[in-house]
């Protein structure tokens, strides 16, 4: 994965996301749809979504924010129905997700706790997420210590996200 062909175009990806607005990072997915049949890298599609991320923060325009979150959001779940799979790709995309939606918070997308749930609900499963952040007990502390660092990472971005807005758990009500 990590070619000539895969380094020279991450270079193009990074030079896009660096400019730090939706316009680059929609640029950056129109590059990367281009190349993904014939280069197929996680590490391309991550840049994409890392180049949204960092636009999330750039933009001055709470709207335009809001839309590099939903564009994150849809491209994650749009790789997790052609893959089907629950690999460390997929993973580090939900991160990546859930990571941006901390980043904006509520102010910019008001649902934002609810979306990260969903997303880490659909990778880890609803009694795993349960366990981890409704009902947590031992096993859920030794389930964590079989988790790969990706999954680890999704699992922190939830965290800071809920210790950002703990009045925005939604689940906690309707799980116990």
């Amino acid at each position: 994965e990590d070619t000539p062909s895969v380094k020279s175009m991450m270079c193009v990806l990074r030079a896009q996301m660096n400019v730090g607005n939706f316009e680059r990072a929609d640029e950056a997915q129109r590059i990367w749809r281009r190349v993904a049949s014939d280069l197929p890298s996680a590490q391309l599609f991550h840049q994409v979504l890392r180049a949204y991320e960092f636009a999330s923060t750039r933009e001055d325009d709470p709207k335009v924010r809001a839309n590099c979150i939903h564009e994150i959001e849809r491209l994650v779940l749009e790789e997790w129905r052609d893959t089907k799979i629950n690999n460390s790709s997929n993973g580090k995309s939900f991160s990546i997700a859930v990571k941006a939606m901390s980043g904006v918070g509520v102010e910019i997308l008001p649902d934002s706790c609810e979306r990260a749930e969903n997303l880490a609900i659909k990778y880890l499963g609803v009694k795993f997420f349960a366990k981890l952040f409704i009902n947590p007990d031992e096993s859920s502390i030794q389930g964590m210590e079989m988790m790969s660092l990706t999954d680890l990472q999704l699992v922190r971005n939830i965290a800071e996200l809920y210790s950002k807005y703990p009045d925005s758990r939604r689940l906690e009500q309707g799980m116990q």
